[in-house]
């Protein structure tokens, strides 16, 4: 896959601000940002391939987008799903629905970076608790 010139820009933005810390990619509906988050993990898996990675979102259809955006990215055995009936906490990235997540909480391996989908949702109380599990070290990029 190859990003396309303003995801590149938008990617080479957070490898320089992002760092140990939370930042934001803002873009329009249908820019790709769930194709720049896929390059941004494969870039995280890459760089340390025993490398954890959160994919966070709140409804099933965008579950189902980021499965299918990181699979081509990444290989899909390596993608699990936390989500009502399934808990696949033993693949290195989980794309998990945010209300299952926060109720298996104790039960899911920490994570070593995140990704939060619609992120303009994460004051809500159930983001919280997720955000303070997983620490202010951990870099999570919103989109």
């Amino acid at each position: 896959m190859k990003l396309r010139p303003y995801q590149t820009e938008a990617l080479e933005a957070v490898r320089q601000k992002l760092g140990l810390s939370r930042g934001i990619v803002a873009h329009a509906t249908g820019l790709g940002k769930t194709v720049l988050a896929a390059a941004w993990i494969a870039e995280q898996r890459t760089r340390d391939p025993t490398a954890r990675v959160l994919f966070l979102a709140h409804r099933d259809e965008l579950i189902q987008q980021a499965c299918e955006r990181l699979g081509q990215w990444l290989e899909p055995a390596t993608i699990g799903v936390v989500k009502a009936e399934r808990h696949e906490i033993d693949r290195p990235i989980l794309v998990a629905s945010v209300q299952s997540l926060v109720r298996r909480l104790d039960r899911t391996p920490r994570m070593n970076a995140c990704v939060i989908d619609e992120c303009h949702h994460s004051l809500a109380t159930t983001y919280q608790r997720i955000l303070d599990w997983l620490g202010p070290m951990v870099p999570t990029l919103g989109l």
